[in-house]
């Protein structure tokens, strides 16, 4: 008998976590699951750990990438799901976790609606364990038939764990997470699947996943650190990832007013970005997608926004100074140190 849930991990160099994320898996309501775990070369103890668990559960799945997929999550996950034959898809970090009944509840939604092509799934973001949730979970106000509208035309907030698949869907979109891509590459994904034909529901009171926010020391996720923001490889990455979003929209019939507008401020956020760490030859392609796309769709006042931005570079420039950096770090420290 196929399994319901196929559930896809890629995995690099988690031997502690992944142990939190597997039990999540083993305390389901719904039994009837696999774990398609994709080891991307971890260098630690990742692939034995998890290979102790597959040697007593068969539903635990080791996969390793082959040498010569491209390393990254997107490929993992595209290998997942070459694999996978549960009825329904779910791709989970190795470090967060699946609320107990989650595979229960979404199947329930699934059999409930043969139309349905997808879930919305509530983030609940947590630090070091699920008895410290944070406060920014997830929990957009918007109806079940708004679920596809919220996202093409009010916001381009999207995350691995976002959506939960009917996986005959899926096949449509074979090798869906772009490759080549390893920041950003969850919202390429997604938008282009949305733009095109599909129905989806929002179960925010049923199906939920726990999402870790930083690591176990309380150090701020790898992507959003000074020293990977100023990578010029992660600024490439996100330049990709804006005209890449554009390129989803524009090749379908999702593109309106509203979702112009959210593109070109993405954009220009992007451009913002790239700017104050000083890629300055990445800005320049960032900032020539917002005018080939601005004239395309008839918005002169990003194009004035953007040649602003180029203008004062050395605004945004400025507060990434080191020291400055160090004052604003202190400084917003002690006005929140309430907070905590």
């Amino acid at each position: 008998m196929n399994p319901v849930f196929s559930i896809i991990i890629p995995l690099f160099n988690r031997e502690k976590l992944i142990v939190d994320t597997i039990g999540s898996l083993l305390a389901q309501s719904e039994t009837n699951w696999e774990a398609l775990i994709v080891d991307d070369g971890s260098t630690d103890r990742s692939r034995e750990v998890v290979r102790q668990y597959s040697d007593q559960d068969p539903r635990i799945i080791l996969l390793e990438r082959p040498a010569e997929r491209r390393k990254g999550p997107s490929a993992c996950r595209n290998i997942g799901f070459e694999s996978a034959r549960g009825d329904y898809i779910f791709y989970l970090d190795s470090d967060d976790l699946l609320e107990e009944h989650f595979c229960e509840n979404a199947a329930f939604e699934f059999r409930e609606d043969p139309e349905l092509d997808f879930l919305g799934v509530q983030c609940i973001y947590f630090s070091m364990n699920t008895d410290e949730l944070l406060d920014h979970s997830y929990q957009p106000d918007f109806h079940d038939d708004e679920i596809k509208v919220h996202y093409i035309e009010k916001s381009l907030r999207v995350q691995t764990e976002s959506f939960c698949w009917r996986k005959s869907f899926l096949d449509r979109y074979q090798n869906h997470w772009p490759e080549d891509q390893r920041v950003g590459e969850d919202r390429v994904c997604y938008y282009r699947i949305l733009t095109r034909p599909c129905f989806g529901s929002w179960a925010k009171s049923k199906v939920q996943v726990f999402h870790r926010s930083g690591n176990p020391s309380g150090i701020e996720n790898d992507q959003l650190t000074p020293q990977v923001n100023r990578n010029p490889q992660y600024a490439k990455e996100r330049t990709l990832t804006a005209k890449r979003l554009i390129d989803a929209f524009i090749d379908s019939d999702a593109l309106s007013s509203a979702s112009e507008k959210l593109l070109l401020d993405n954009a220009l956020c992007t451009l913002r970005g790239v700017l104050s760490y000083n890629h300055t030859d990445i800005a320049k392609d960032a900032f020539q997608q917002i005018v080939s796309f601005a004239n395309r769709v008839n918005r002169p006042e990003y194009l004035r926004k953007a040649k602003t931005y180029m203008r004062l570079a050395w605004v945004f420039r400025f507060h990434r100074i080191p020291f400055v950096e160090k004052c604003y770090r202190i400084i917003r420290g002690f006005f929140t140190r309430g907070e905590k």
